[in-house]
């Protein structure tokens, strides 16, 4: 793993304005809303309009854009809708991992984890395999305990999502959840920068739900500087 911080390394913003669906979003600032364009934030970030792949593939997501809420159950932190603005984390380094925790309702319980869906991209459309792991967490929503983890490949893209199936990546994912919070996570094996995570632009919905995996460990995402809710939900399906 990385032996340098995030928060060591120099920030680099970098803005663009991205075309999506024939809109043309005018950008600018750093998206954390103070519109100062700061360098604090300790990963850059490449800003603009974005959106769903509408393309009715069958991807699991139930409605044809890829986002994750169609059918069946989806855990989500983020305040993300198509069309929206992101800005894409672009400090990663190759053993470095972006994590959420999510905190079902009472009602959603008992059900069984489908897949990982994720807006990973950053102005780069390259193929490049990561891992995803799933994660029980503490108390304060930290992951504590590595389950299970399988490798995926991810295209970076700045209007669509990724989707990956647990079972496709023969990930030990529990059949059937039926209390408590989990965490999943994805890595950069071998590549740094883009193509990476997106967060929303709609602050932190809460503490110990956003994280990073550097340096040997486990941080809240905050302290590096992010200024949002990592784009990147869990579907799945009640169970009896």
């Amino acid at each position: 793993m990385c032996s340098s911080p995030l928060s060591r390394r120099a920030a680099t913003l970098v803005l663009a304005c991205l075309l999506a669906s024939a809109s043309f979003a005018a950008c600018g600032g750093d998206g954390d809303g103070d519109g100062d364009a700061s360098s604090e934030a300790s990963e850059s970030e490449s800003e603009g309009e974005t959106g769903g792949d509408g393309d009715g593939d069958g991807d699991g997501d139930g409605d044809g854009d890829g986002d994750g809420d169609g059918d069946g159950l989806v855990f989500r932190n983020d305040g993300f809708e198509m069309e929206g603005m992101a800005a894409f984390q672009g400090g990663f380094v190759a053993g470095e991992c972006f994590g959420s925790t999510f905190v079902p309702e009472a009602a959603d319980y008992p059900f069984a984890p489908r897949s990982v869906v994720a807006l990973i991209g950053g102005m780069n459309t390259d193929a490049v395999t990561m891992t995803v792991q799933w994660w029980e967490v503490d108390g304060d929503g930290m992951p504590t305990s590595l389950v299970d983890e399988g490798a995926a490949t991810f295209t970076g893209s700045d209007t669509a999502f990724n989707e990956a199936f647990f079972a496709d990546l023969s990930i030990a994912v529990p059949a059937s959840v039926s209390s408590g919070a989990f965490a999943v996570a994805i890595c950069h094996d071998a590549h740094g920068g883009a193509p990476s995570i997106a967060r929303d632009n709609d602050g932190v919905s809460a503490a110990g739900r956003n994280w990073i995996y550097t340096g040997g460990g486990w941080a809240a995402a905050e302290s590096f500087g992010v200024a949002g809710d990592w784009i990147m939900r869990v579907t799945a399906d009640p169970t009896p």
